[in-house]
């Protein structure tokens, strides 16, 4: 990146580009970026820190807290992510089915309150087996395209990826969120302030029973909102008016 990438971009008037470092499982942080940000000549270069979801489940995400601690100048998105990978996962694509939406929203929000600034899904759409993948690597995707049937499913995923985009803006901020997790810890939760000053707070009840949930802003007041189970929910106030 230093001595061949980064210099060509820049000469061929394409220095604005973002380079992202990693693209891959968290497991390797933070040393990976602590490696290559000691190189000064690619340390110039390196705009981010690309993190795939494949080792979440065993690695803890304290490995992003390091990394955005050690290079707080870096941005993490998590670059790639699919379910229906793993071979003890023999139904690649599997129509309707939540809780591959639910891991993916867990993870979202995982990532969030971890210093992760995006979340990107390996794959838009695919076909009914999960492919084409020339190393017949099919997963799932937020898209099934039936091709013989002319006939296109919109997952679950989709609706998963679909909440997170419409209601956290670009130029949105994390914002803390005090909640009493010892009691809910199938409770995930994130909140953010908009760009428009409105302000958003994500919930995913992972249990199977519903919750009902107190919520309080010291400005405004409280709202009581009940939580279905296995339910992704979110709550935006103060948005402008049209």
């Amino acid at each position: 990146m230093g001595r061949f990438l980064g210099p060509t971009l820049e000469s061929a008037g394409l220095g604005h580009i973002k380079l992202m470092v990693l693209d891959d499982n968290r497991i390797f942080l933070p040393k990976w970026v602590d490696d290559v940000m000691s190189n000064a000549a690619a340390a110039k270069y390196v705009s981010g820190v690309a993190v795939h979801w494949y080792t979440d489940w065993f690695t803890p995400p304290l490995t992003l807290d390091l990394t955005h601690s050690r290079h707080p100048q870096l941005f993490i998105l998590y670059s790639e992510a699919c379910t229906g990978q793993w071979p003890w996962q023999p139904l690649k694509v599997v129509l309707g089915y939540w809780p591959r939406a639910e891991s993916y929203a867990a993870n979202i929000i995982e990532g969030l309150e971890h210093w992760s600034t995006g979340w990107i899904d390996w794959n838009l759409a695919l076909d009914v087996k999960g492919g084409p993948n020339w190393v017949k690597n099919n997963v799932d995707a937020p898209i099934i395209v039936n091709a013989s049937a002319g006939e296109v499913y919109k997952q679950p995923m989709y609706y998963t990826l679909a909440h997170f985009t419409k209601l956290l803006l670009p130029g949105s901020v994390r914002v803390k969120l005090s909640f009493p997790s010892v009691n809910y810890t199938n409770i995930l939760h994130t909140a953010f302030v908009r760009p428009d000053n409105a302000t958003v707070v994500t919930f995913l009840n992972r249990d199977n029973y519903s919750v009902r949930i107190r919520l309080h802003d010291h400005r405004l007041g409280s709202l009581r909102l009940r939580m279905e189970p296995r339910s992704l929910v979110s709550v935006i106030w103060g948005a402008p008016r049209d």
